[in-house]
């Protein structure tokens, strides 16, 4: 007899479904998993309903892929009998849904009580615990709630010579981290970085784009008191992170523990700054020279190494976020996911437009970037019909700067925003917020 079956979409699985197995697991509750409990050459059919007959509740982690998925709705099918023959069984978990959808999917299902991933690995426990074995839950429900479920990188955490989590709730110290410290930071976001797709993708959730930050420590850290304050789901940055700005080590620093703490809702996308062609004429070079003496040749190119993985482009509900712009020649946005990773220079064709590419206002269609003398820039013309073929509605991106610190283009199908405030001539800064139901807003970035 387990205490609990969860059910989930496979693509759920290292996000939530394994961390949460395994909590419950340590707090002595008898999980069925598949993962814990099948064996080469058992039948999947056979093994899932004995699992949901022989459990006293089913968790139910609902999520897009979950309503997407056939097999977890006919896992939901046999929880649903299960439930009308013994009572409550069936304990929702909401990941990236609102009752909304819940509805629209399954008004029985929207009429239960559930516990939002959201709150964090801890909490989502507890309360699991307050049904399953209550004796064994705490008198209260923890009064520190996460912004977001990051303890699939708990593991990874545990053997750092510094924490995570102190650097970000207290940004300043990041300039005590020691290059050691730096080594281990770099190691552990390439191994995350290095699963990613270079096609990145959202479902569902409200989200902030970020333009070129230059090394503004200040900036950053206005943008992410802002994203952890007001609770945004997802934080992408469109890249150029490094070179000109003086705080530019405690700038990628920052952001990669970030990443660390946030995998499944920060998004570091690349930029051509992080290119060891460009960031070695810019300031990167020169800064790792000067901080880290007869060590800056190894640092300088673990940082390159890691930028190499980035992905260049994210995608959500029709929006397609990338630092430079369309590629000339790409058929498909899957396509993406074909691409090198690890190209140090980016010198693959589409993925050197993806990071270069500028729109024009002169010109219809893809013509020479004399100003860049590298890549294109692209017309209305061909822009409007990339949307269209990729089933889009708008491009944000990054790259250059305007005094306002944003500019539409194209009937304002495409936003690029400049994120770094004073950068040139009093500038101010921008980073666009979308909401959940994709309207786009404008939000100035201010040094703190």
């Amino acid at each position: 007899m387990w205490d609990v079956f969860i059910s989930h979409a496979w693509e759920d699985k290292e996000i939530i479904a394994r961390p949460l197995a395994h909590a419950l697991l340590r707090m002595g509750l008898k999980v069925w998993y598949d993962e814990f409990t099948l064996k080469l050459g058992d039948s999947l059919r056979r093994s899932i309903d004995r699992g949901i007959s022989q459990s006293r509740y089913g968790v139910v982690i609902l999520s897009p892929y979950f309503f997407a998925k056939k097999w977890p709705q006919r896992e939901l099918n046999g929880l649903f009998i299960r439930e009308d023959s013994s009572g409550k069984f069936i304990l929702p978990v909401w990941h990236n849904v609102t009752r909304e959808d819940i509805e629209r999917f399954s008004p029985v299902l929207a009429d239960k009580l559930g516990v939002p991933t959201s709150k964090g690995l801890d909490f989502l426990v507890q309360e699991i615990l307050r049904v399953v074995r209550p004796e064994a839950a705490p008198a209260s429900r923890p009064t520190k709630e996460r912004h977001t479920f990051v303890e699939s990188t708990e593991p990874y955490r545990r053997d750092l010579s510094f924490s995570a989590e102190s650097l970000i709730d207290e940004p300043d110290t990041i300039s005590h981290l020691t290059s050691t410290g730096m080594l281990e930071l770099i190691s552990i976001v390439r191994h995350l970085v290095e699963k990613e797709k270079n096609l990145l993708e959202v479902l569902q959730g409200d989200m902030l784009a970020v333009g070129d930050i230059y090394g503004n420590f200040e900036a950053v850290k206005y943008i992410v008191n802002l994203w952890r304050n007001q609770e945004y789901e997802n934080l992408v940055f469109l890249g150029n992170y490094v070179d000109e700005g003086r705080q530019q080590l405690e700038t990628i620093n920052f952001l990669l523990a970030l990443k660390l703490l946030y995998p499944h809702k920060v998004f570091l996308l690349r930029g051509n700054h992080e290119t060891p062609s460009v960031n070695s004429y810019y300031g990167f070079s020169s800064m790792c020279i000067k901080t880290f003496g007869k060590s800056a040749r190894r640092m300088y190119s673990e940082y390159n190494i890691l930028f190499s993985y980035f992905s260049p482009a994210f995608v959500s509900r029709g929006f397609l976020l990338v630092h430079g712009g369309m590629p000339r020649g790409l058929d498909t946005l899957e396509e993406l996911n074909l691409l090198p990773k690890g190209d140090l220079d980016a010198d693959n064709e589409i993925l050197g437009q993806i990071l270069w590419n500028d729109p024009s206002e002169y010109y219809p269609g893809f013509e020479p970037n004399w100003e860049r003398g590298i890549h294109y820039t692209f017309g209305r013309e061909v822009f409007l019909q990339f949307l269209e073929n990729h089933d889009l509605t708008m491009v944000i991106r990054g790259n250059e700067i305007f005094p306002e610190g944003y500019k539409y283009f194209f009937d304002r199908h495409l936003l690029s925003v400049f994120s770094s405030p004073n950068y040139k001539m009093g500038n101010k800064a921008k980073i666009a917020e979308i909401s959940k139901e994709g309207k786009i807003s404008l939000i100035e970035v201010k040094n703190k």
